[in-house]
């Protein structure tokens, strides 16, 4: 299970983008603007199974793989491991080390974090949510995000925008939009394990 501890401070695109994409000059939508943008933004993370902008997660297990497999997180580009603590036989939360007891696989996506060599997965307590992951996931920036993820949240944004609703009088609307943000992302898109 994830949990978010800390939002990103910022949105890869910000309502004059999308004014810009769709040729309104006027600001009185902006925040309406803006709530279309998180939401196209929301529905490009859960595509690529990113976070976009840097911000802090938990991931909480209840158990650790069997000896020689890897835990994944997938919340790509994981930059950080801030903590990785786990409940012991005892009830005593135990911290484990980066590059001691764990190592991190960044380059991947989703990250691998694996035993640390000649190390073993301890012994947790038999509760659920026994192992506490602390990480941080995202872009540093918003400009560092990737314009081609940009330009497909902007897509998105904009159809919903001119089609709030999939049926227009009776007549079924074009997916295309859809389907171009889609294929604008799939490159980046994160495997899933």
């Amino acid at each position: 299970m994830y949990k978010l501890i800390t939002a990103a401070t910022s949105e890869p695109c910000v309502a004059a983008d999308l004014k810009s994409q769709l040729r309104i000059t006027s600001s009185s939508q902006d925040t309406y603007l803006g709530t279309l943008l998180e939401a196209a933004r929301i529905w490009a993370e859960d595509y690529l199974r990113f976070q976009l902008v840097s911000a802090t997660w938990e991931l909480y297990l209840d158990e650790f793989p069997d000896s020689g497999k890897c835990i994944y997180i997938q919340k790509s580009p994981v930059t950080a491991i801030s903590s990785f603590t786990y409940i012991d036989s005892d009830g005593d939360t135990q911290t484990l080390t980066e590059n001691t007891d764990f190592v991190a696989d960044y380059n991947s996506m989703p990250c691998r974090i694996y035993e640390a060599h000649d190390k073993t997965w301890p012994t947790p307590r038999d509760i659920r949510n026994c192992i506490t992951i602390r990480f941080v996931a995202g872009y540093a920036t918003a400009l560092a995000v990737p314009e081609i993820i940009k330009q497909a949240i902007l897509i998105k944004a904009a159809t919903t925008y001119e089609n709030p609703t999939e049926e227009v009088s009776g007549t079924q609307v074009s997916q295309f939009d859809a389907v171009t943000a889609q294929k604008l992302l799939a490159p980046y898109r994160a495997i899933r394990f």
